[in-house]
């Protein structure tokens, strides 16, 4: 027995079956915890990673051709069960009810018919997950309908090594004081936006209340989570999501195809677009406009008015989005129209939604010294979590 150790599946069968004992233990442990003070909920950093599926990239197929491997499967256990039985009532009328004895080397139909059905309950599982993700989507187009066979809870996510494959989301939420975990949680959603409001109250779940402080990367950054965040009286250390670009300068070159040095530009003090935020296209972002909420309208860095004209609502995948604009009709005469506009002639248009005020605020708060030493505590809590977890434990 020495130096035996449990495989994979030994492992899994332990959790699967043990589960609501290890989500007690694993709490017991964070209560002794936040008694001898270990946890502190001072500040607790979150993010996520992706976890390959036990499935490879191959075993993703559309819906249509998991319909039409799941129609056959089902014809052939139909037939092994109905061949099964005829065998079974020859043998009992030739040798009675105890039945003749099969060599141990050939594999027993029931056996095989337990693999069979193995498949088929994970193509009725395929394609059960397939509805369930077009059902939930409240994207304007539908999710791709597909999923792997061999393992249909997972999902076709990007992965950083490059490509595509199946995948799950995995989340922590590390406390800052000693590095325990004190939120975990798996997801087969690709994005990560939409997983820090459940991570938070898994936290509050798990050790009786809320962090003071967290911290999380830019894609936890929406206006439904500023606006929850603010409900539950959370101080956030998110990046705002807005950063001035710069115009990559292409040097000039002489008669002789060399490059001439250039002396670097100093726009003038009066310029009104210098240090403004600027889009990849090197336009003015939104955020270069200021916003009158007693007038009800934007102003231009130019000094133009942006009247409001008209308002809709946006499905977004988190939420509603009750969307107002404002527009523009003097862009044609501006000497920085291109700078502003994709057509001058058309005119600028600015969207405001209900979570502006919270973005604005949230800039606001980002932009002090202490913001980004607070932000840069997740480089010592919960990514060195998920680098043991990857490197060491070979989690990947």
């Amino acid at each position: 027995m020495a130096g035996q150790k449990p495989d994979y599946s030994t492992l899994a069968n332990f959790v699967k079956h043990n589960q609501a004992l290890l989500r007690r233990i694993y709490k017991d442990t964070l209560a002794i915890a936040a008694e001898a003070q270990l946890i502190k909920l001072e500040h607790v950093a979150y993010d996520g990673t992706k976890i390959g599926a036990d499935a490879g990239k191959g075993s993703t197929h559309k819906k249509a051709t998991i319909a039409a491997q799941l129609q056959a499967l089902n014809a052939r256990v139909e037939a092994e069960e109905r061949e099964w039985e005829q065998n079974e009532q020859r043998e009992n009328a030739l040798f009675g009810s105890a039945g003749a004895e099969v060599p141990r080397e050939n594999k027993s139909p029931p056996k095989r018919l337990a693999e069979l059905h193995r498949k088929q309950e994970l193509l009725t599982r395929a394609l059960k997950n397939i509805q369930q993700r077009c059902d939930a989507s409240t994207h304007s187009e539908a999710p791709k309908a597909i999923a792997s066979t061999t393992d249909p809870d997972s999902r076709t996510m990007p992965s950083k090594e490059g490509g595509s494959r199946p995948n799950y989301n995995a989340h922590l939420g590390v406390d800052h004081a000693h590095g325990f975990i004190v939120a975990q949680g798996v997801s087969d959603d690709a994005e990560d936006n939409a997983q820090l409001v459940p991570m938070l109250e898994a936290t509050r779940a798990n050790t009786g209340q809320l962090p003071e402080k967290i911290s999380a990367d830019g894609n936890y950054l929406t206006g439904p989570n500023l606006a929850a965040l603010e409900e539950m009286d959370v101080v956030a250390f998110i990046p705002a999501e807005e950063k001035a670009s710069q115009p990559k300068q292409t040097p000039p070159v002489n008669q002789t195809g060399a490059a001439v040095s250039l002396a670097p530009r100093t726009p003038p003090a009066h310029d009104p677009f210098a240090g403004l935020p600027q889009d990849s296209h090197h336009r003015i972002t939104k955020q270069a406009f200021a916003f009158d909420p007693v007038a009800d309208e934007y102003r231009c860095p130019m000094g133009q008015t942006l009247k409001f004209v008209g308002s809709s609502t946006v499905e977004k995948n988190s939420g509603e989005r009750q969307r107002r604009a404002y527009h523009c009709s003097e862009c044609h005469a501006c000497p920085r129209a291109n700078q502003c506009c994709v057509n001058p002639k058309t005119g600028r248009t600015v969207k405001r939604d209900q979570y502006d005020e919270l973005r604005e605020r949230h800039r606001q708060h980002m932009s002090a010294p202490e913001a980004k030493t607070q932000y840069d505590l997740r480089k010592q809590t919960v990514e060195p979590c998920f680098g043991h977890i990857k490197a060491v434990l070979g989690v990947r």
